[in-house]
C-alpha cells in the first residue's frame, strides 16, 4: 500500500508512513514532542462518543469529573500542491514474503463536494470490479492465480481519493492484465445492474452490521463525526446510490494514464 500511494503521489503525506522514518523519528526532540502534542491534543480538537446504556446526564456528570483542561488556539494544516499526474507508474522490489504481491492503484481527483457520496459510489465500483460476487474475482481465484484475500479498498483523505487492488499473486503480470481488462470493459460497457444491486445490498448488509456491536457503534460515530456525517447518513446516502450514477462514474474514473502498478517478488535467501 506505502509503495503504491509513493508511486501515485508526488507531494501528498499519505504516501508517507504514518509513523515516520528513520531519519524523521531521530529527529524527534522533546521540545518538538511536547510542541505537538499541545497543538493537536485539546479538547476544541475531540470528540467524546458514548454509546450503550447511559443517560445524556451520565455523560456530562463524568465529564464534569474529568474536568479537562481549557486550552485555546488551534494548528493549522497546510495543504499541499499536488499535481494530477502519478509520480512513477511502474515500482519493483524484493521483500521476505512467501508469494509475490501485487498492487494496483489509480490516482483520482479529490471531490469538491458531498465526499460521503463520492466515497460510498467508490466502493461500489471496487466490488464490480473485483469483488467476491464478480466474474473477475471467480475466474481469478478458481484458476488459482490470486490468494483469497486479493481485493479492492479505496482511500480517501483530505485532498487525496484513490483505488487500490492488490494481493497476493503467482502471477502479478497475467493478474494486472485480466484486471485492468476488465476495468477497461466496465468503463465501456458499464456494470450489470443485478451484480450492482447484489454488491450494494452487500454494503448496506456491512453498515448495519456494525450497528449491532457497542464498541463498534461508538468508534462509528467518533469517525463519522471527523468527517462531516453521522452513521445514518452513510446509510441514507448508500440507499440513494443509482446503478446509472455508478456507470458515469466508473466512465469518469480508473483511468490507465493515471495508474501506478508495484510488484513485491519474495527475496532469494542470499538477499534475507
Amino acid at each position: 500500500m506505502f509503495a503504491v500511494n509513493q508511486c501515485l503521489y508526488h507531494a501528498h503525506p499519505v504516501r508517507d508512513d504514518i509513523a515516520g522514518s528513520v531519519e524523521s523519528i531521530a529527529e524527534i526532540t522533546p521540545e518538538l514532542l511536547y510542541a505537538c502534542t499541545d497543538a493537536f491534543y485539546r479538547p476544541q480538537n475531540m470528540v467524546l462518543a458514548v454509546a450503550g446504556n447511559v443517560t445524556m446526564d451520565d455523560v456530562l456528570a463524568a465529564c464534569a469529573r474529568a474536568g479537562l483542561p481549557r486550552k485555546t488556539g488551534t494548528a493549522e494544516r497546510v495543504a499541499c500542491a499536488e499535481p494530477p499526474d502519478v509520480a512513477r507508474p511502474y515500482q519493483e522490489f524484493t521483500m521476505a514474503i512467501a508469494k509475490p504481491m501485487l498492487g494496483v492503484g489509480f490516482k483520482e481527483r479529490p471531490p469538491e463536494d458531498d465526499t460521503l457520496r463520492a466515497e460510498i459510489v467508490c466502493d461500489i465500483i471496487t466490488e464490480l470490479v473485483c469483488g467476491s460476487m464478480t466474474p473477475l474475482y471467480r475466474r481469478l481465484y478458481d484458476e488459482g492465480l490470486v490468494s483469497p484475500g486479493f481485493g479492492g479498498e479505496v482511500l480517501s483523505v483530505a485532498g487525496s481519493l484513490s483505488f487500490l487492488f492488490a494481493g497476493e499473486t503467482a502471477e502479478p503480470e497475467r493478474v494486472r492484465a485480466l484486471l485492468l481488462d476488465e476495468i477497461a470493459r466496465l468503463r465501456r460497457e458499464g456494470s450489470d445492474e443485478e451484480l450492482f444491486t447484489l454488491c450494494k445490498n452487500q454494503l448496506y448488509g456491512e453498515m448495519v452490521q456494525d450497528l449491532e456491536n457497542v464498541e463498534d457503534v461508538a468508534g462509528a460515530l467518533a469517525s463519522s463525526f471527523f468527517h462531516g456525517h453521522t452513521p445514518a447518513d452513510e446509510i441514507e446516502t448508500l440507499a440513494s446510490v443509482t446503478h446509472g450514477e455508478v456507470n458515469e462514474a466508473l466512465r469518469a474514473m480508473l483511468d490507465t494514464s493515471r495508474s501506478a502498478t508495484v510488484i513485491i517478488r519474495p527475496s532469494q535467501p542470499d538477499e534475507a
